[in-house]
């Protein structure tokens, strides 16, 4: 209804506490509200409350019936929904059932014919956290002659070369942003 429009236009213009209030009622009214459950999920997470985070995104990971075989039946934010449980699991120290919720969001976005940059960063990040680094770095290079002055990608190859020791490389992207 329209707390859930409300909501929408809340978040689409990035007012998260506004989107946070309105996400809170709609759960007072149905407490298995997957939007609200997701939404809050993700919200807490990049507030880094990860006990939070976590009580939302699995209550939602645990209601919601996810068809990873049909990947245009997902929603973006479903796919964030599952890297973000990952990171709290890896938070937490529990690394193999971090693999698993990473290899699900990597299946989906592997399967998309086309990504807008947001998840093509994100698949780039996902590649990172299982391991594959070669490949993070050269997806994460291809994205930079694509956007050479987008300062997301530049962060997540920096990042990247600052886990592996290369501060040289990691502080010449820095000077670009």
């Amino acid at each position: 209804g329209r707390l859930h429009y409300f909501t929408k236009l809340a978040l689409r213009s990035e007012l998260t506490e506004q989107a946070s209030m309105l996400l809170e009622k709609i759960l007072e009214k149905d407490r298995n509200d997957l939007l609200a459950m997701r939404e809050l999920g993700i919200i807490e997470f990049e507030k880094r409350d990860y006990s939070d985070a976590r009580q939302f995104l699995r209550a939602y990971l645990d209601l919601k019936e996810l068809d990873f075989d049909k990947v245009d039946k997902v929603e973006d934010r479903d796919i964030i929904a599952l890297f973000d449980y990952g990171e709290i699991l890896l938070h937490e120290h529990q690394a193999l059932e971090a693999n698993d919720y990473f290899l699900r969001a990597e299946s989906l976005l592997a399967e998309m014919q086309e990504r807008p940059l947001h998840l093509s960063l994100l698949y780039a990040q996902v590649t990172y956290k299982l391991g594959r680094i070669d490949e993070a770095v050269s997806l994460l290079q291809e994205l930079l002659d694509q956007h050479p002055h987008n300062e997301w990608v530049l962060l997540s190859l920096a990042h990247i070369f600052m886990d592996q020791g290369d501060y040289n490389d990691a502080g010449l992207l820095f000077e670009n942003i």
